[in-house]
């Protein structure tokens, strides 16, 4: 179906062409480019915690968001936003949206979860609470898409 010419704020939820459009969008976004050159990067991100892996002994897998809410009350932001942290002691005090900043390598690899597809992994190192470990989280979102928000180690 073609959608130029139609004006997309006009359409209403139940309308076909809204999904369409949503699913040309999300493709857009899930296949968004990843910057090779962060690849490797010893980094420092803040963002909002999205449980993906739990046990007993913790929180083992997350994905790290920019806004609260993210891939569970919203769709999910582009995958270029998105971080997949595998962190390498389970960790039992992080919940659901809570802001952290990870610490740890990066890799550029793109993975498909429940709760949407992350651009990129790392393997946290050091996960610390809110404004803790360096800095607040001004204005309560974070940036990851290499903004203000991004620091490298």
């Amino acid at each position: 179906m073609d959608l130029q010419g139609i004006d997309l704020q006009r359409l209403s939820d139940d309308d076909p062409r809204t999904a369409i459009a949503l699913q040309r969008l999300r493709k857009v976004w899930d296949e968004a480019p990843l910057s090779a050159a962060l690849n490797g990067q010893a980094i420092r991100l803040p963002g909002y915690v999205v449980p993906l892996q739990e046990t007993a002994q913790g929180l083992r897998e997350l994905l790290l968001v920019p806004h609260d809410g993210a891939c569970i009350h919203t769709p999910p932001p582009p995958a270029i936003q998105i971080v997949h942290v595998r962190l390498d002691k389970p960790n039992k005090s992080l919940s659901t949206m809570d802001t952290v900043w990870v610490s740890g390598r990066l890799k550029v690899q793109r993975a498909s979860t429940v709760h949407g597809v992350s651009g990129y992994a790392l393997l946290g190192q050091r996960v610390c609470a809110g404004g803790a470990a360096g800095g607040a989280v001004r204005g309560g979102r974070p940036a990851l898409s290499g903004g203000p928000g991004h620091h490298s180690e």
